[in-house]
C-alpha cells in the first residue's frame, strides 16, 4: 500500500508542477480547463500522500489548492 501512496504522490506533484510550467511558458492558459482539471487531480493526489504521511500543513495547502482549481474549472464550465 505505501509504494501505491508514494506513486500517487509523485504522479500528483509532476501534474501540478507539469501544468504550472507550461502555463508559464505560455503554452497553457490558466483558465484551461485541462489546467484546472490537472491541479485538482493533482492536489487530491497530494492530499492522500500527506495524510497517509500525517503531513497536516501540506495535507491542509493542497487541499485548499485543488478546491481553488475546482472553483475555477465551475467558472469556466458556467461561462461556456
Amino acid at each position: 500500500m505505501s509504494i501505491f501512496i508514494e506513486i500517487i504522490g509523485y504522479i500528483g506533484t509532476l501534474l501540478c508542477i507539469s501544468v504550472y510550467f507550461l502555463n508559464v511558458r505560455g503554452r497553457l492558459d490558466a483558465s484551461s480547463p485541462y489546467y484546472l482539471a490537472a491541479n485538482i487531480v493533482g492536489g487530491i493526489f497530494l492530499v492522500i500522500n500527506s495524510v497517509y504521511h500525517w503531513a497536516l500543513p501540506s495535507a491542509i495547502e493542497n487541499s485548499i489548492w485543488a478546491l481553488v482549481a475546482f472553483i475555477g474549472l465551475l467558472k469556466v464550465s458556467k461561462s461556456k
